[in-house]
């Protein structure tokens, strides 16, 4: 059984004509044309020349066959135009199709009676005259024949030539009869038009034809009659023979002749008629037809100048366009249908669309609606969830309306508009409203918890709007309140309210944002304080149009900050007690003990020269020991304070870094040499010989980076290296101290650089400290802007530490390749009695113990010394040596240079300075080494 839809759509389709019957049908028509003009123009037997004959046929033929053809391309321009129209209507409703056959059929009918009857009669008539012609040629033979029997019966009897020329003449006349007899026995001999007449001639011949025969018939017999009397007779008989026949033939002649102009005259008659018939035609039916066409066609043109306007439109929207049949099978789709939905025309014509496009998920109920509306032939518009070809779904906005020719239904026409994006937009836009409203929720909830409300003030209505918090925060309630100047005025303190209405006029007049702690009225006896924001609101003008901002319970915030600030004065108040308190501990206990290792310096000499005991001197080395002990603890405890404080000042003054470096190996070189262990310092890199830097901070760190090698390291070495490294931010000084003591696993490096904290306890058990020397260290680098860090250990492998500060070279400095060792550098210097001979000192100490400590060690260095109680008393000691022409060399220039700096704002001071410390040093290790001890 064929496929319905295959049925259906060839039905649709039967209407355009396949081209090879077009094809057949002008091949018939033009062999017929051709056929028509061989006979009316080749086989006419009026004198035409040839050529002019054939002119004639292929002009005939191409005025015949032009119009045919044209009408088939025309025909075929109109299928194809109309190809794609599918309809099962064969009839078009107002067609004049039926008038056009009812007219033009019968008259062409009329017209084509005529032709075959002028074809008919005219081969008729050439019928009649070429029987007409075979017996006018039949008759001429035979008077031909007559004539030559009498001439050679004439001579026969003297020439034997022409006797049996004679014979073989009568014996042609005997054919020629025989062929005469033959066309005149013919079965439609009678129906010529006179047949009688040649019937009657024909006759009269052959009764001389017989008397010619019979004479010639003695002539073969021998008669005895003399042959001249038998050749005369042939000749007589011959002569009435060729007589007669010459009769027939004019006869006949005559009547052909009769016969042709009948047919001219019924020729013309007859083109006469087609003629008035084709002007009949042409009058009556074709100018009628073609003002009626003519009126169809503008109509139909204007029409399809609409259509082909819509159809462009259909064509080319964006939107999907469907036709279907009134049983809603797809007739025709645009393009647009095939982009939304990815079907080809071909692939849906005569299919549903909904079986093509509905899904499982398509709305059942929305389905069912339209299929009642299109079953009642009604428009109906809804939106549908379809998929496309490729199972992709998508939404679409349907609006069907019904087609109606005549009042009858023919179908529909779905316009289909793709919402997908809408649909999405809808559904993202309901969840963001869910969402904004679950938003709005958490935001008030959030308010609650946080205690914090907002506001808005439009500035042309005067109209005070405020969350739900806000009411809360001011004791309000929100169904009850009315909002206006007074009461926003009265939640708060009349103080804090004035300075808040000030802050509202500046932002509004300005656009000055405020934020203030305000108190409030008391409404809400939980909330005391609020911090009020604000902010104006600018249109597109850039106007201020109003002002929002949020109030904010800060009660808690403001008590807990003023508890704070009571709690920070309390701990100020107690810092100050501690700094006074260690300032005070540090003269208390570092004075006592500096006279304590002091005396026990000169015990100690003194002991060492009367020849002391071995004992004695070992308990004053020990006194000696504990007491640097002890006051190296308090200088650390006390560093670490003032760090932690933030009150340990950092110097920039210019520094001997190479003297620097040699100090501390010349220093820690005895400790490491008690062990047997090496002390090596060398330079990786040429190092300016001055740089600006705080020495005294810079050779605390190394001491205490070289005295924790030597101090932790028992056999190997301890190198101090030195160098200059590039960095992007500048050059950096390198100094590392590498070392082969125990070395420390990871867990014990971790606990490095904490205050009060060592690698192990064991450490503190055998080596003492307080494990704040590195912190110090770490911390005072830091300051200086620099680290120490240390870059590698391992247990048994040793450790080594690296300082890093910005390298600032002083101007004019120069690049020191190695480090040049002083004669005098061993750890401990041999006794120096005059190393302060001719130089007068003053002395200005409070305590007595340090007066006489410090004066023994001084004079015992060959020193004058003036020793006063405080420093009034060391001004005017100044002034009274001043006075009597002797003063203190030292002090003189350094105040002459501070006068000079401060009244210039100079820095030079700082060499001087330097040189102080230098002179304090070196009297130091004098005194020190006087003593017997080392520095």
């Amino acid at each position: 059984m064929p496929n319905r839809h295959t049925t259906e759509h060839a039905a649709i389709r039967r209407r355009v004509r396949a081209w090879w019957v077009d094809a057949v049908l002008l091949g018939v028509a033009t062999l017929l044309a051709e056929l028509a003009l061989h006979e009316a123009v080749v086989l006419t037997p009026a004198p035409i020349p040839k050529n002019i004959r054939g002119l004639i046929d292929a002009v005939g033929l191409v005025l015949i066959v032009s119009p045919l053809i044209a009408w088939t391309l025309y025909r075929r321009s109109v299928d194809v135009k109309y190809e794609g129209v599918k309809t099962e209507q064969l009839k078009v409703p107002g067609s004049p199709h039926q008038r056009v056959r009812v007219a033009v059929l019968p008259s062409l009918s009329v017209f084509a009676v005529l032709v075959a009857a002028a074809l008919w009669g005219n081969v008729a008539v050439s019928r009649t005259l070429s029987r007409q012609g075979e017996v006018i040629d039949a008759l001429s033979h035979l008077r031909l024949h007559g004539e030559r029997i009498a001439r050679f019966a004439a001579t026969a009897h003297e020439h034997r030539i022409d006797n049996a020329l004679l014979s073989d003449e009568l014996t042609q006349l005997e054919l020629g009869v025989t062929r005469l007899d033959s066309v005149v026995d013919k079965h439609d001999h009678d129906a010529l038009p006179n047949a009688a007449l040649i019937d009657s001639v024909v006759l009269r011949l052959r009764a001389a034809q017989q008397a010619l025969l019979i004479a010639s018939a003695r002539r073969e017999a021998g008669s005895a009659i003399t042959t001249e009397v038998i050749a005369r007779q042939i000749h007589e008989h011959a002569d009435a023979y060729q007589t007669a026949a010459g009769r027939a033939l004019a006869t006949v002649q005559r009547a052909q002749n009769v016969d042709m102009a009948n047919s001219q005259r019924a020729a013309m008659s007859s083109g006469l008629m087609a003629f008035a018939v084709l002007l009949g035609i042409a009058l009556l039916v074709v100018e009628p037809v073609v003002r009626l066409l003519r009126r169809q066609h503008t109509a139909i043109t204007a029409k399809s100048l609409e259509f082909e306007r819509l159809a462009m439109v259909a064509q080319r929207t964006s939107n999907a366009v469907v036709i279907t049949d009134a049983k809603r099978r797809i007739t025709w789709a645009n393009e647009g249908f095939t982009r939304l939905t990815g079907w080809e025309l071909h692939e849906v014509v005569g299919k549903n669309p909904g079986t093509l496009l509905q899904t499982e998920d398509t709305d059942l109920d929305d389905v069912q609606r339209m299929r009642d509306a299109l079953d009642q032939g009604e428009s109906v518009r809804l939106t549908l969830l379809n998929a496309r070809k490729s199972g992709v779904p998508y939404w679409l906005d349907l609006n069907i309306e019904p087609l109606r020719v005549s009042g009858v239904l023919t179908g529909f026409i779905a316009v289909e508009s793709d919402v997908t994006e809408q649909i999405h937009a809808r559904d993202l836009l309901q969840r963001e409203r869910e969402a904004l409203a679950r938003t709005t929720l958490q935001l008030e909830e959030a308010q609650a918890v946080a205690r914090v409300g907002n506001w808005e003030f439009d500035l042309a209505t005067s109209e005070v709007s405020w969350s739900p918090e806000t009411y809360s925060l001011f004791g309000l309630d929100s169904a009850t309140a009315v909002l206006d100047d007074e009461t926003v005025t009265e939640g708060y303190d009349p103080d804090d309210a004035d300075r808040l209405n000030v802050a509202v006029e500046r932002a509004a007049t300005t656009g000055e944002a405020y934020s203030l702690i305000l108190r409030t009225a008391g409404r809400n006896p939980m909330v005391r304080w609020v911090r009020g924001e604000g902010r104006v609101r600018r249109d597109a003008n850039r106007r201020i149009v109003g002002l929002y901002g949020t109030v904010m319970d800060v009660t808690e915030a403001i008590e807990r900050e003023e508890a704070l600030r009571q709690a920070q004065a309390k701990a100020e108040a107690a810092s100050q007690s501690k700094s006074e308190f260690l300032a005070n501990m540090s003269h208390e206990i570092r004075t006592p003990l500096t006279a304590i290792l002091g005396y026990t310096d000169l015990l100690y000499d003194e002991a060492a020269l009367t020849g002391a005991s071995a004992t004695q001197l070992q308990s004053m080395e020990t006194i000696r020991r504990a007491g640097e002990h002890l006051l190296t603890v308090i200088n650390d405890i006390l560093d670490i304070s003032k760090i932690e404080a933030g009150k340990l000042q950092i110097e920039r003054v210019e520094t001997p870094l190479p003297s620097v470096l040699l100090d501390v190996e010349s220093l820690m070189r005895a400790r490491a040499q008690t062990k047997g262990v090496s002390l090596e310092n060398r330079l990786l890199a040429p190092i300016p010989d001055r740089i600006l830097t705080d020495p005294t901070r810079l050779r605390q760190i190394l001491m205490n980076l070289v005295g924790n090698a030597a101090k932790f390291t028992e056999r190997g070495r301890i190198l101090v290296e030195s160098g200059i490294e590039t960095t992007p931010g500048g050059d950096v000084l390198v100094v590392a101290v590498d070392d082969t003591g125990p070395g420390m696993t990871e867990e014990q490096a971790s606990l490095l650089f904490q205050p009060f904290s060592q690698a192990d306890n064991s450490v503190t058990r055998k080596h003492g400290g307080t494990g704040l020397g590195l912190t110090i260290c770490r911390r005072l680098a830091e300051l200086m802007g620099g680290r120490v860090e240390l870059v590698t250990t391992a247990p048994g492998r040793g450790s080594r530490f690296e300082l890093r500060i910005p390298l600032l070279a002083a101007p004019g400095a120069t690049s020191v390749a190695r480090l040049e060792y002083r004669a005098s550098s061993p750890a401990v210097a041999e006794p120096m009695p005059h190393a302060l001979a001719g130089r007068r000192l003053l002395l200005a100490e409070d305590g007595e113990d340090n007066q006489r400590l410090i004066s023994v060690l001084l004079k015992a260095a060959g020193a004058e010394v003036t020793v006063v109680a405080n420093g009034r008393q060391a001004l005017d000691a100044i002034e009274w040596a001043e006075a009597g022409s002797y003063g203190f060399p030292l002090i003189s220039e350094l105040a002459r240079r501070v006068e000079v700096a401060l009244d210039h704002d100079d820095t030079s001071i700082a060499p001087l300075m330097t040189r102080l410390q230098a002179y304090a040093d070196a009297a130091a290790r004098g005194v020190a080494a006087e003593s017997g001890a080392g520095a």
